[in-house]
């Protein structure tokens, strides 16, 4: 059953998460990170339901850092690596656990980094799995989603929508003015709940430091099953963040 769990898992935000991904990646295609985030409440009320962990709270939880090309698709799969030594990962451990735990039950946070790094990882040219989980820990530690949100009117409630462009404007108080990002959502007739989102970031050139980066607007999206939140209609009300 554990199995079953897991691997429902992983269908599950390969074809709901606001990014689709291709079977084969090379390096050369590589323009941008994503920094890609999940709203629990969301995914456990319309899609996981009783397989979520008891208890979660209410917020956004790392999903990975995934590389993306020109056209924001994500790039994977570059390379074959095997799996991440259990000494490495426990160094990561204590760091890790708050900022990317697991939300499905019967998946240890050891089984979801290690599938991360071995899916989107490997296309970070030339980085370690040290490397790439250093890099997660630094981008989720300064990059308070939940919090930020909140701090600019865009609070959980199950009575209250808000508009795409609101949201938009709240994250952008964090990486720029005018800069785009995805956001997913789970549409439910004409409402949409917010599910899931993507923030676009670039390593510095020039600087022999991995961990440190700079944001960038992401790549329109022309596909209309993806990026989805709001139906195209910026200033609508009509996104709910339960």
């Amino acid at each position: 059953m554990k199995t079953l769990v897991y691997v429902l898992f992983l269908a599950a935000l390969v074809s709901n998460i606001v990014c689709t991904a291709q079977s084969i990646g090379e390096y050369k295609d590589v323009t941008h990170y994503q920094y890609a985030i999940t709203w629990a409440p969301t995914y456990c009320k319309y899609l996981f339901r009783d397989h979520c962990v008891p208890n979660l709270p209410d917020r956004f939880f790392m999903h990975g850092i995934w590389a993306g090309d020109a056209s924001g698709r994500t790039v994977d799969n570059c390379r074959v690596e095997p799996p991440i030594p259990i000494g490495v990962l426990k160094k990561f451990e204590a760091r890790l656990s708050k900022s990317w735990p697991p939300i499905i039950q019967g998946m240890t946070a050891f089984r979801l980094w290690g599938h991360e790094y071995r899916k989107h990882g490997v296309c970070l040219k030339d980085w370690t799995a040290t490397n790439y989980l250093n890099f997660a820990d630094r981008v989720s530690l300064n990059n308070n989603i939940t919090k930020l949100l909140e701090t600019n009117g865009i609070k959980i409630s199950s009575t209250v929508k808000y508009s795409r462009g609101a949201i938009e404007k709240a994250i952008q108080t964090k990486i720029g003015a005018g800069f785009s990002m995805y956001l997913g959502c789970q549409q439910v007739g004409t409402l949409y709940y917010l599910k899931s989102a993507a923030i676009c970031i670039k390593k510095i050139d020039g600087t022999k430091f991995l961990n440190v980066y700079e944001f960038v607007s992401c790549p329109q999206r022309i596909d209309p099953n993806y990026n989805n939140c709001g139906g195209g209609k910026t200033e609508e009300e009509n996104i709910f963040l339960l």
